[in-house]
């Protein structure tokens, strides 16, 4: 299943660069973190809310094609890079076992049919 592979590959990719900027992100203060600036999403927070709540919309997307703006995550509730940390991490376990599920559902078709034509 070389398409599954290649997907795994590239998430794991994608968590291991995130896993980067937060690290990075950590070396500022909380002074920082929020300060305002002209680019961007308005400071460092602003951009790390994006990033993950992008996370959140691709995931959600791929899982139930729609979006509730009730249940996206709020920026407002993510004011320290602690809190981004553990939602994003959240995520990635979401993400994790949405794959797993497709890709169970694939196999499990996949034999299904092979069965049913032999």
């Amino acid at each position: 299943m070389l398409g599954k592979d290649i997907l795994i590959k590239l998430y794991n990719y994608n968590v291991t660069a995130n896993a980067r900027i937060l690290d990075c992100a950590a070396r500022v203060s909380q002074e920082q973190f929020v300060a305002a600036t002209d680019i961007g999403h308005g400071s460092l927070q602003g951009l790390l809310f994006h990033m993950l709540r992008t996370e959140w919309l691709w995931r959600v997307l791929c899982q139930d094609h729609q979006i509730q703006a009730s249940s996206a995550p709020r920026k407002e509730d993510f004011s320290t890079l602690d809190e981004i940390r553990e939602r994003w991490q959240a995520e990635e376990q979401l993400m994790r076992a949405f794959l797993t599920s497709v890709f169970l559902v694939t196999s499990t078709f996949s034999i299904a049919v092979v069965r049913a034509i032999s």
